[in-house]
């Protein structure tokens, strides 16, 4: 088994010699525990920790769903605490720092790879003798559903992709398939095929809705889809209800912050009637999966734009090298996609079993290693203040703008503190190397 550490976690280890900041552990039990929005605004309210979030923790917490009203609460609070108030230390103890996956070697890539890469932003369950992961998001906002939070519609050369905010979406946006269940809400389960989206699709009355393809839910070339080993006609419902679907107006469908538009349930349920399912929504074509979903003649009349492809492109990420998360670079769609072997060498029990073990004193890195966290660190934080910054423009509450700012911009701070740290770190290892070959000459 793959136990993951953080870039930027590794890089402050090495750089402070310390693991989570003051308090974070602490409050990460709180988020993990469900909490409500009140009831983590009274723990930070109730705190006497002056919260000094790094990077790494800020976009974790974005990561498992905490909302940028309550990470900006945590970031005031500290710095309203260090700005004169009396400061007492967390008697917490002090845990790892945040797990982030990277990619291992192309012959490791396999089912316990997803397992592996899932289990820092979840837990996995076992119901009816199946694994499923469910995600922390889950349960800090009751309301979130795949393939609706935090993500939008791209038209690629491949279809409509589902393109997600968060670092984690490589996987169970493209992988696997997702099952709303009565006792766990939305939980998923991983498989070994890439597409742009799994997901079925109505339309009609001036809205497209879509929902998430169950378990037993599979695409055959030349044969189409099948559901639990036998072949379902074209209008085939999957089992599926007007309560797993999100429905959004037309007009809204390609927006950036696709869930402000989404319809409430008591609407959906009037408006899924009205509506038939797309046919065709999946083919072959080219030797890869091509997802039709909503005619983009169509799209393109509704939204009032002219939708033109972007490219969809592979990520260049080697083994050890942090796996960021689907990413816009100018026409392009670039995304991490691995070929997933179907035979896994461990199982989430293993996980379980182990648990989160507290890591060793990290060793010291090269220079050339602290540049690539560097490098990481840059990319994470960009692609997140660019997410931050959609939703600010999309936002017409002024209070709520200004807490995703805050966030955007405590990230900034913190990147330029971190970026600094690794900086100096690098410098001293050069130092130390060169120190080594004098006395080897």
């Amino acid at each position: 088994m793959r136990k993951f550490l953080g870039l930027f976690g590794f890089a402050a280890l090495l750089c402070a010699g310390v693991g989570a900041s003051e308090g974070f552990d602490d409050f990460l039990l709180q988020v993990r525990a469900g909490k409500s929005p009140e009831e983590l605004q009274a723990y930070i309210d109730s705190s006497r920790v002056a919260f000094d979030l790094s990077v790494d923790e800020i976009l974790y917490l974005r990561d498992v769903g905490v909302s940028s009203k309550i990470i900006a609460q945590v970031v005031n609070h500290g710095k309203m605490l260090r700005e004169g108030a009396a400061v007492v230390q967390s008697t917490a103890s002090v845990v790892p720092v945040v797990e982030h996956p990277v990619a291992p070697p192309a012959n490791e890539v396999n089912i316990s790879f997803l397992y592996d890469s899932m289990a820092p932003y979840g837990k996995w369950i076992q119901v009816e003798g199946v694994w499923y992961w469910q995600p922390t998001s889950v349960l800090v906002d009751r309301s979130w559903r795949p393939y609706c939070n935090r993500g939008h519609w791209v038209y690629t050369d491949w279809g409509w992709a589902w393109y997600s905010d968060y670092s984690w979406g490589w996987a169970p946006f493209h992988y696997g398939r997702w099952v709303s269940h009565r006792d766990h809400g939305w939980l998923w389960t991983p498989d070994t095929v890439w597409g742009p989206a799994w997901v079925t699709w109505r339309s009609g009355e001036g809205h497209y809705g879509w929902a998430p393809l169950p378990p037993g839910a599979a695409f055959r070339a030349g044969v189409g889809f099948q559901f639990l080993g036998k072949d379902v006609g074209l209008d085939f419902s999957f089992g599926l209800t007007d309560r797993e679907f999100c429905f959004v107006p037309a007009e809204h469908f390609c927006e950036p912050v696709l869930h402000k538009y989404s319809l409430q349930p008591a609407e959906v349920a009037r408006i899924y009637h009205q509506t038939k399912f797309i046919q065709n929504s999946y083919v072959y074509s080219g030797n890869h999966l091509v997802h039709n979903g909503p005619p983009v003649a169509s799209v393109s009349h509704f939204t009032n734009t002219k939708i033109k492809p972007v490219h969809l492109v592979e990520a260049d990420i080697t083994a050890g090298q942090r796996i960021h998360g689907d990413r816009i670079q100018k026409d392009s769609m670039v995304v991490y996609r691995p070929r997933v072997a179907e035979v896994p060498t461990h199982t989430p029990e293993v996980l379980q079993a182990k648990g989160h073990e507290q890591p060793k004193r990290a060793v010291v890195a090269t220079p050339a290693e602290l540049e690539t966290r560097r490098r990481d660190l840059q990319v994470s934080v960009q692609r997140e203040r660019d997410h931050l910054q959609l939703a600010a423009d999309h936002e017409g509450d002024k209070q709520s703008r200004r807490e995703l700012e805050v966030t955007a911009d405590e990230l900034k701070r913190r990147s330029k503190i971190e970026d600094k740290s690794i900086r100096v770190e690098a410098s001293r290892s050069q130092d130390r190397n060169d120190q080594r070959d004098r006395r080897g000459r």
